[in-house]
């Protein structure tokens, strides 16, 4: 939405979808997203896009959050831990979102924690 229209309607400038990883930034393509098998591939930002008819940004939720802490600081660097059913991280370095060379900056991935421990739901254990 416009920053301070007093207009009770203002226009859709754009949309951001924020999701786990991992994913292609640039072209706004999911791909193996934590907990949604189903989505591996599907072209979100384009699809978004052209049914709102809006610019469309997707990112790793663990980027968005970085660039949330970010936005108004003084072009610092840190990593931002996200802790839950997933492990992964979003990187600021001199003040922009570092993505790496695939956009794969951050992802831990899968990680084996007990090698005889319980069944995860991706089919390993641990």
């Amino acid at each position: 939405m416009r920053p301070g229209s007093a207009d009770p309607d203002p226009a859709l400038l754009g949309v951001g979808v924020a999701l786990p990883g991992p994913l292609d930034h640039a072209r706004g393509v999911l791909h193996r997203v934590t907990g949604f098998p189903e989505w591996d591939g599907f072209p979100l930002r384009e699809a978004l896009a052209e049914r709102l008819g809006v610019p469309v940004v997707v990112d790793k939720d663990t980027n968005a959050a970085a660039l949330g802490l970010a936005a108004g600081g003084e072009g610092g660097s840190f990593a931002y831990l996200h802790l839950g059913t997933g492990l992964g991280a979003g990187l600021v370095i001199g003040g922009s979102v570092h993505r790496g060379a695939r956009t794969g900056a951050g992802e831990f991935g899968h990680q084996v924690i007990q090698l005889d421990g319980p069944p995860c739901t991706c089919g390993n254990r641990g």
